[in-house]
């Protein structure tokens, strides 16, 4: 028996994705300027099989049958989440609040730092007035300074269509700048 896995795909099914699509993940690494003497050339393209298949689940054609289709679909997400681990942003995040790092930090560096935690501070209490789309939104434009090309992609929009977020996230934000340049 044959145990059915995420998505009504078995073990099977994985195997024989993971094997088809290897080429395209060293591709993606070799892409990234990363080559196999870099040390965790390993653990990025496991990182990237383990990508594969929740692409897999999520794709618009079925990988195995539409092999051109899929690596269309497949490829740029592969990349952006190989850059993404790259920039850390798939590290694990810490298990208190934003707020008490800041405070533990600031006690730890002293005042030479503060400036930098002030920045920090301003930018989490920023975030916390955003919903969920404008938090990812913000974190892509200002923390991890994607372009609109690459976030449009991202998240399967137009640049127009990510433009025009971007001037309502500016709306958006107004006040809360505005309060930070009077203070």
């Amino acid at each position: 028996m044959v145990a059915t896995v995420a998505g009504g795909f078995d073990n099977e099914f994985f195997e024989t994705l993971l094997k088809r699509y290897e080429r395209l993940i060293h591709y993606t690494l070799s892409r990234a300027a990363i080559a196999q003497t870099v040390s965790d050339y390993d653990d990025l393209a496991q990182e990237l099989r383990l990508k594969l298949c929740d692409i897999a689940l999520i794709a618009p054609c079925h990988p195995l049958a539409e092999s051109a289709r899929f690596t269309g679909f497949a490829k740029p997400r592969l990349y952006h989440y190989l850059i993404d681990l790259r920039r850390g942003h798939y590290r694990k995040r810490s298990h208190y609040s934003s707020d008490a790092w800041l405070e533990e930090t600031a006690w730890e560096v002293g005042c030479d730092q503060q400036e930098e935690l002030l920045t920090r501070s301003v930018i989490n209490q920023t975030r916390a007035g955003l919903d969920e789309e404008e938090q990812q939104l913000f974190d892509r434009l200002v923390l991890d300074d994607w372009t609109l090309k690459e976030i449009a992609e991202d998240m399967h929009l137009s640049i127009a269509a990510i433009s025009k977020r971007r001037a309502r996230l500016r709306w958006h934000l107004r006040p809360l700048l505005r309060t930070y340049q009077n203070e």
